[in-house]
Parts: structure tokens; sequence; C-alpha cells
């Protein structure tokens, strides 16, 4: 995880080793192993794609795109990020 104070908690901390995992606290910024930055970089190319620049537009659109990338994608940037996607049913 990263260094979001909000991570840090005792009670994430206990939350994640319950699972049977093991806490990995990552470089300072390190995009490349943190799956949400790909998902912001996947939301943002849609979306660039579409070419809304209207802002009454943009929630909508985020509303209706977030699910299919979520379901489509995390799991591929969770494992290309090195984490164990096995063993756990999501």
């Amino acid at each position: 995880m990263d260094e979001c104070p909000v991570h840090k908690a005792i009670a994430v901390r206990q939350a994640i080793e319950d699972w049977g995992a093991t806490v990995v606290i990552l470089p300072a910024y390190s995009p490349e192993l943190n799956p949400i930055e790909h998902l912001w970089s996947a939301l943002k190319s849609h979306v660039r794609a579409i070419g809304t620049t209207a802002w009454s537009e943009l929630e909508p659109l985020v509303n209706r795109l977030w699910p299919r990338l979520e379901r489509h994608y995390y799991k591929n940037w969770i494992g290309n990020c090195g984490y164990i996607t096995s063993g756990h049913s999501t």
C-alpha cells in the first residue's frame, strides 16, 4: 500500500493481515505498482476518446464507464502490479 495516512491506520493493516496477506509499503511515488493509477489512466483515456468537454456530461459519462472499467480490467492491473489475485473471490 502507499503512504497515504488513512492506509496506515492499524485497522487497515489488521484487515489486510486478517485476509492472510502481508502489508508491503510502496515507495513514495510508484504509479507502476499502484493499480488505481492504471484505472485513472484508462478512465481519462476513455473520456478523452469520447471528447466531452462539458462538465455536466462528465459525471454521467464516468458513472457509465466506471463499472465497465472496474469489472474488465482490475484483475489485470492488480496482477501487473505484482499483487497475487488467486485464493480470494472478488
